[in-house]
């Protein structure tokens, strides 16, 4: 039952928080701001109501014992008896065992998820060469589509693209890696399946990922690269499938 208690205090406090955060920060441009006002909203929503949660019970008892010596409270109440029959106990204690159990379910089959995706990108790099780019350390995948980076990788396949196309993608890529957005991702894609209920959970996460996307566009565009030119560069791959959902990729930005 506490684990219930918490689950619906962490979920309260994302939906408030973001709502907060939606009301007077989406629209700013300081994006490290909003990067660390995010990565906040995760972290308190999950740590607040553990804190207090453990305040309340050890308080309460604590209090319960002072209450019941100084003879405020009896220890012991006489209360009206109540029948309660088979049927009715059984359906009160099996109602909450099943929520929790499709509750776990689905969060065990997110987390599923996440790890055969981390698989699957471990399993593409052992099927790539390294190589060095313009000063950058890449792993070139031939044939691979989409660009795509994952903590200190950079994954690509150089031979599909311009001087110019490979510059921009390579600026991009590096950001995500210095600043080491994968933390980020796969931080939101945790929250997610263990609040997979909750839509604020999802929003929150897309305001992540996004959020990271501008970080990098930034850096692109701050380098001096062409902003016409590195709008068409997106739009180019815009179509291609991403390795995995949860790589940083060069053709997801807005």
């Amino acid at each position: 039952m506490e684990f219930i208690v918490y689950l619906i205090k962490v979920n309260i406090a994302i939906v408030l928080f973001y709502g907060i955060y939606g009301l007077l920060f989406r629209q700013d441009t300081f994006f490290q701001w909003k990067r660390f006002a995010l990565l906040a909203i995760v972290f308190t929503s999950f740590a607040y109501p553990a804190i207090k949660l453990s305040q309340q019970l050890l308080t309460g008892h604590q209090l319960g014992n002072v209450l019941e010596i100084v003879g405020v409270v009896p220890a012991y109440t006489t209360l009206p008896e109540v029948v309660v029959t088979g049927n009715q106990t059984a359906s009160f204690h099996l109602f909450p065992q099943a929520v929790l159990a499709i509750y776990f379910l689905v969060a065990g089959l997110l987390i599923i998820r996440m790890l055969f995706q981390i698989g699957t990108i471990l399993y593409k790099l052992r099927r790539t060469t390294e190589n060095v780019l313009y000063g950058q350390t890449v792993y070139e995948s031939p044939g691979l589509k989409t660009p795509f980076s994952f903590f200190r990788w950079i994954v690509l396949d150089s031979s599909r693209y311009s001087e110019t196309d490979l510059q921009e993608i390579l600026l991009h890529e590096t950001t995500h890696v210095e600043q080491n957005h994968s933390a980020d991702t796969l931080l939101a894609e945790l929250m997610c399946a263990i609040c997979w209920f909750n839509p604020f959970a999802w929003l929150l996460k897309t305001e992540i990922r996004m959020n990271l996307e501008f970080l990098a566009d930034r850096s692109v565009l701050s380098s001096g690269c062409g902003a016409e030119h590195y709008q068409f560069n997106l739009l180019h791959l815009s179509y291609n499938k991403a390795a995995a959902k949860i790589t940083n990729k060069f053709n997801v930005s807005l």
